[in-house]
Formats: C-alpha cells, structure tokens, sequence
C-alpha cells in the first residue's frame, strides 16, 4: 500500500484511533490524504448554500421531481407529454437530487434542462384539465415558480456541476496519482473562473432570454425600462447587472472555490 485518501470523518481521518492511522502503525509509507474528491464535494455544499436564490432553485428542483415520481399516475402522463412533444426522442426520467453526492446533481440539473418545456406544459395541463385534479393546487404552485430567475439559475448552475462531476469522476479513478489529480482539480478551476467573465455570462443570459421566450415566459417586470432609463441602450451587458439588481440573483460574490 502506497496511500490512504477518506473523508475527514473522525472514525476514518482521526489520528489516534482512526483507520488511516491504524493502517500507518502497520505500514508507515500508507501515507493519509484527505480525498480530493470529497473535499471537491464539499466545496459545493458550502457555495450552494451562499446564496438564497439557489437554495430556493434546489429546493424546487426537488419539489418537481417529488410531485412526478411520486405518483406514478403523474410519472406516465409526464412521459407521455414528452412523447407527444418529441416523438422522435426517448422520454427522460427526472432524477432526484443526491444529499450526500452533490456532483452526481449534475445529471438531475442536465435533464431538468432537457425537459424543462415539456414539464412546464404538463403542470399547465393539470391546471387548466376540468375538473380540477387534487392535485392541481401543487401545480399551480410549481407551475408559478418556473420564472425567469429560476431559468438563469438552471443555465448558471448547469454547466458549473458539469465541469465539478468531470473532475470529480476523474479524481476517483484507481489508476490517478497525486501529480494528476492537482492537474485535474487546477483545470476545474481554471473552467469555473472562465465561466465567471462577462462574455460567458453574456451567453448564458443569451439563452436565458431564447429560453424563455420559447416558454412564454416573461422578464421580471420593468426590466428593459431600467435599462433604457440608466444607460439608454440594451447592451447585454447592461441587461445583465441590471438583472442581478433587479432579480436579487448573483452567484459570483460568495464563492468558496
């Protein structure tokens, strides 16, 4: 044995009477390095919680899929929604969101994206099917929180979790050794700070708007008259800081990565 990597649970991590020290006293070269992985997951349960506008986003997220997988009744109409929508494509099952593996969300938040229009139009269906369904109350509920400030947080949250769940994956291969899972943890870096400058926003806010308008969804109210007031012009990136002003909505002041 080369090396130890766990958590920094005290009954794994612990240096008296934790595994990687028994397993030391053994062999003294095992040396303990606490998993990169899990530190990476770490990273995301603290950053998620930095901001009001995700942990109400995640929290929906949850609510959808609970009110489809919860009844398979609702689960078989979803599908069938989406058949009728795309006939040509598979429909996708929703997927919940992991507690513990935040970088297996990844996958929940890539379909989300993916059947975001055809979920929309089934909540709308059992809110406009006579006679009222028991459980059209719910919809109705879920239905309204599909906004835009919940569409800009599925484009910003969306490809962050793909470059996390990359190297997350990576980083619990077998065959990785130290050298390459900094270089791994340095190039998800290097993705998350390039995600962060004006001309990625810029396109994200660009499909957040096309999004939006294939959904009929509105823009939060008097949102271009402020830009036209303040600057004169619709600039994107005026549109953008007068968004994160009037939506409350801005991921970047409290990151921990």
């Amino acid at each position: 044995m080369h090396g130890q990597g766990y958590d920094g649970a005290a009954n794994m991590s612990g240096i008296y009477n934790g595994l990687q020290s028994r397993l030391q006293r053994q062999n003294p070269k095992a040396l303990y390095l606490h998993c990169h992985a899990h530190s990476l997951n770490l990273v995301l349960v603290e950053s998620a919680k930095s901001s009001i506008q995700f942990v109400t986003f995640f929290s929906l997220v949850e609510k959808l899929y609970a009110f489809i997988a919860n009844s398979s009744k609702r689960h078989a109409a979803f599908m069938e929604t989406q058949k009728a929508m795309y006939p040509e494509d598979r429909p996708l099952e929703p997927k919940k969101l992991s507690v513990t593996r935040w970088a297996c969300r990844e996958s929940a938040l890539r379909t989300m994206r993916k059947v975001i229009l055809a979920l929309k139009q089934f909540l709308e269906e059992i809110v406009q099917k006579p006679p009222p369904d028991a459980s059209a109350g719910d919809a109705s509920i879920l239905l309204q929180s599909i906004n835009f400030e919940f569409l800009v947080c599925l484009e910003i949250t969306t490809p962050v979790f793909q470059e996390i769940a990359y190297a997350s994956n990576a980083l619990q291969q077998k065959d990785f050794d130290l050298a390459a899972s900094y270089r791994i943890v340095d190039r998800a870096l290097q993705s998350l700070r390039e995600l962060k400058n004006d001309v990625k926003f810029q396109e994200i806010f660009t499909n957040v708007k096309e999004r939006a308008k294939s959904m009929a969804i509105d823009l939060p109210l008097g949102f271009l008259d402020k830009a036209e007031e303040e600057k004169g012009l619709k600039d994107t990136s005026i549109v953008i800081h007068l968004l994160l002003r009037t939506s409350n909505i801005n991921p970047w002041t409290s990151t921990t990565v």
